[in-house]
């Protein structure tokens, strides 16, 4: 079905089921009920977001359910026993159960998750430790970075969490950059391609302070202090003062 056609299917229904044999389906679920947290639900225990909401206690079995579950989809009798339930459930229990499965849904996404359960060095997409040597390496870093800075300021507009990815390819771009330079200085010699004799010198004090100021954002963005925003600026202050 074409999206705007699925999303009133699921806003019309009073009821979403998805029962499958083995791990599938699980974004189904999820749509279902974060379109109309108001439904009532019925999962197979072959549902991937059934183990999920399981273990995250939101069916027990001597406690609360929060959906209808079907065990053996091969039992007819406790199949039909769980569509009954769910249809002569009534409303205030149902929009309740939905609420409270829309609301785990959408504070545990796929980034949550990923953050929880993935070490974000892995993802192809950080910026890996290097030498620079050549004007085309330095070049290459700063374009990437470029992309970094980008994203984080999208996001953080957007109101979506800054990726744990961001601050490691920053921060290792810094530090390649910090151990490409002359020995206790900020001057990085450069040659003009890996074959040539011919070499360059760059002061990149300037470029090191912006990664530390990419840093510190990142930082302070994701602190959890009210003055969060105050505590930045006193820290651009604190660096200009220094220059």
């Amino acid at each position: 079905l074409p999206r705007p056609e699925l999303v009133a299917a699921y806003m019309a229904m009073d009821i979403g089921i998805v029962t499958p044999k083995k791990d599938g389906m699980n974004l189904v679920a999820k749509e279902m009920l974060v379109c109309n947290p108001r439904a009532g639900l019925i999962l197979s225990t072959g549902a991937g977001s059934e183990i999920q909401f399981s273990t995250s206690g939101l069916y027990k079995e001597d406690g609360e359910k929060n959906y209808h579950r079907v065990v053996d989809l091969f039992d007819a009798e406790a199949y039909a026993d769980a569509f009954y339930a769910a249809a002569t459930e009534s409303d205030e229990s149902r929009k309740a159960h939905g609420k409270r499965l829309s609301e785990f849904i959408l504070s545990n996404d796929i980034e949550r998750w990923s953050a929880a359960f993935l070490d974000p060095s892995w993802t192809h997409l950080v910026i890996r430790p290097m030498q620079v040597n050549t004007l085309d390496d330095f070049f290459s870093l700063m374009m990437r970075t470029r992309n970094v800075r980008r994203q984080i300021v999208d996001r953080v507009l957007k109101g979506i969490p800054i990726r744990p990815h961001f601050a490691i390819s920053i921060r290792n771009a810094k530090e390649s950059l910090e151990n490409s330079c002359e020995s206790d200085s900020h001057t990085l010699v450069l040659r003009a391609s890996q074959d040539s004799p011919d070499k360059a010198k760059f002061d990149i004090k300037n470029e090191l302070q912006e990664f530390e100021k990419d840093l510190s954002f990142m930082d302070y963005a994701q602190s959890e202090d009210v003055d969060n925003v105050e505590q930045f600026v006193d820290f651009l202050n604190e660096m200009a003062v220094v220059d």
